[in-house]
């Protein structure tokens, strides 16, 4: 790729995200899209929420999907270890006091863990490369950036709040398993009306056989309708 291209790609995408993701311009876009439902037309699910209601975005990376739970009356809890992705995320919803960015992951217990950050190629940076981010080792994370984050034990974090809580959404790249049989194991998962998760066995096929207990175990326990693993 010639250095003019790739010097001009980088300054639209620079200009682009200090516009969109302006503070100011995210409460306007909100503003104008207000609701009282999230729609989650993705998998064919709307929620009713109203003032007071509670949602938590486990893995926000620069909230695009808090953005639209920010067009509700609802209460957003929003978590991201990824430091570049926090960072937009965190200056996005700068001054909405309904929406609370955590820089932190969420797990199955409190803890510090290695979040392996992919490396920005070509006219990529660490914002597109984001969504790569993962707690989970491996080849193909050799090389990779790594740095330490925090973790927040979920169950303990829905504990606190003292409330139901509407909707949880996971896209916690591989361990959404690991929190969810927590949640089911404390009893917790009955405080979440609704649960939408994206699962990543197509990335990673070592996930398979965990993923497959889980299902059968959501529907041994009767909660496929409101824990959906088909979030994507």
């Amino acid at each position: 790729m010639k250095l003019k291209t790739l010097v001009h790609r980088k300054v639209r995408k620079y200009l682009y995200r200090a516009f969109r993701y302006h503070p100011l311009v995210e409460r306007g876009i909100n503003l104008l899209r207000k609701t009282n439902v999230v729609s989650l037309h993705e998998i064919g699910l709307d929620i009713p929420v109203g003032p007071g209601d509670i949602i938590i975005d486990g893995g926000a990376n620069i909230g695009d999907i808090s953005s639209r739970f920010a067009a509700t009356p609802a209460e957003i809890y929003a978590f991201e270890p990824n430091p570049h992705a926090f960072r937009l995320l965190s200056a996005r919803f700068r001054g909405n006091s309904r929406v609370h960015c955590i820089n932190k992951g969420v797990m199955d217990q409190e803890c510090k863990l290695p979040l392996f950050l992919p490396k920005a190629q070509g006219s990529s940076d660490h914002i597109d490369v984001s969504v790569k981010a993962s707690f989970l080792g491996g080849n193909k994370n050799a090389g990779n950036e790594l740095v330490e984050a925090d973790c927040v034990n979920l169950g303990q974090f829905i504990a606190s709040l003292g409330a139901r809580v509407k909707l949880l959404k996971l896209d916690i790249e591989g361990a959404e398993c690991k929190v969810l049989n927590s949640l089911l194991d404390s009893g917790l998962i009955h405080k979440i009306d609704y649960v939408v998760v994206e699962t990543h066995e197509k990335q990673m096929p070592e996930l398979v056989p965990e993923i497959d207990a889980l299902r059968q175990r959501l529907r041994d326990e009767k909660l496929e309708a409101r824990v959906r693993l088909d979030w994507v």
